[in-house]
């Protein structure tokens, strides 16, 4: 019985690796582009990004966020839910919002993407479904190539959140290298934990 379910497993993760490899077409994208250079003439301006989620993004939304913000891209995540319970005030013209969704389709943050339009803030979106309704209310929008979930009724946010983490993570570091952060940048603005005593270790060498 166990060996069965170690074979599931396999499929499992075959299917997330599958899904990764689809995607990197996305990379070849003039969208894309367009994406990562903003991204790094926001940063110039110290201007901020906000990530907005729904739902099971938001663990999506709060890491890429902090991964932002560890390597001086200016960023927080906002609930829609929050936002649209007076929470949209924390949005200023100087931000640019970033929607992570699967389906692009969920109320909550078509709501909110309306709000925001109707205030003329700008906002984006990242998507594994290239039809879909946000993409009506942003300026900018990526659609990431999607297979299929990868459990085994193909519905648990599973293939889709590591999606978007993963493009994420490709938008931030990419203008990470861009604007040339170093190791002695991490460490000047790291002043604690494991990675910090790395460094100071290395660094005094």
């Amino acid at each position: 019985m166990a060996e069965n379910y170690l074979n599931v497993a396999k499929q499992i993760y075959e299917i997330e690796v599958e899904n990764l490899i689809n995607a990197k077409s996305v990379f070849e994208t003039d969208t894309f582009n367009e994406f990562v250079n903003t991204v790094f003439e926001i940063n110039k301006n110290w201007w901020r990004i906000i990530m907005s989620w729904v739902w099971k993004n938001s663990f999506i939304a709060a890491k890429t966020a902090a991964t932002m913000s560890s390597i001086w891209i200016p960023a927080f995540y906002l609930d829609t839910n929050d936002a649209l319970h007076w929470d949209l005030w924390m949005i200023t013209n100087k931000d640019f919002v970033i929607h992570l969704s699967r389906s692009g389709n969920t109320d909550e943050m078509l709501h909110t993407a309306f709000h925001i339009k109707k205030l003329w803030y700008k906002q984006w979106a990242l998507t594994c479904r290239e039809d879909c309704k946000v993409k009506e209310y942003v300026d900018l929008f990526l659609p990431i190539p999607f297979i299929k979930e990868a459990d085994v009724n193909w519905l648990a946010p599973s293939s889709s959140s590591t999606l978007l983490l993963a493009v994420c993570d490709v938008i931030g570091l990419t203008v990470s290298a861009m604007k040339w952060f170093t190791r002695e940048d991490f460490f000047s603005f790291h002043p604690g934990g494991a990675l910090w005593a790395m460094l100071k270790n290395e660094l005094a060498k």
